[in-house]
């Protein structure tokens, strides 16, 4: 469906289209993925060559050209985002973070939600405090701005993890502050106690 509109904007040679109906994947999210896997493993050494590297959806619209002034935040090293929808890094930290995800989100974590997984909880923590107040205020506000929110780290994700033992409570506002208890006193959150 998109073929047409890949090769007005792009040198046919460098479109990496897929067949969805040839592949058998465990979920329909997991199609972006499987794309920019294939989209990394053949453009490597091309993206090598740039400052940066951006992966947005295809659904998104862009107001205005893109130009240097958009990515004034930029610092090598980091992975600067906007959920899911779009992000950028330099082109080193961007294929360490992604160059192998696709597997090994098929091999370690996909079907495993029972499992524990290590986390860094600083920045968990980071993020909770700051999808708390935006989802409560989001609550009172237009639904689109609602979806906008969920779309970040979020409650319902935060209430599902596999949470340490040394952390654990019935209630996430009690392990975050637990979380924070550790982390203040130096402490591992995952102490070893099991899960």
């Amino acid at each position: 469906e998109y073929k047409k509109a890949a090769y007005a904007v792009a040198d046919p040679a460098r479109v990496v289209l897929t067949n969805r109906k040839a592949l058998s994947l465990p979920d329909a999210v997991m199609y972006q993925w499987f794309h920019l896997d294939r989209l990394l493993r053949r453009h490597r050494a091309d993206l090598l060559a740039y400052d940066i590297v951006l992966k947005s959806r295809t659904d998104c619209w862009f107001t205005e050209p893109l130009a240097p002034a958009h990515f004034a935040r930029y610092e090598p090293g980091f992975l600067h985002f906007s959920s899911e929808i779009a992000y950028y890094a330099d082109p080193h930290t961007f294929l360490g973070l992604y160059e192998h995800f696709f597997d090994d989100v098929l091999d370690t974590y996909y079907g495993r939600a029972d499992a524990y997984a290590p986390l860094d909880y600083e920045n968990l923590v980071t993020i909770y405090h700051l999808n708390k107040s935006a989802y409560w205020w989001a609550q009172n506000t237009t639904k689109v701005a609602y979806r906008l929110i969920k779309n970040n780290a979020n409650r319902n994700a935060l209430e599902n993890l596999v949470w340490p033992r040394a952390v654990y409570d019935a209630s996430l506002p009690q392990i975050i502050r637990n979380v924070e208890a550790r982390l203040r006193a130096g402490e591992p959150v995952d102490d070893g106690s099991g899960y």
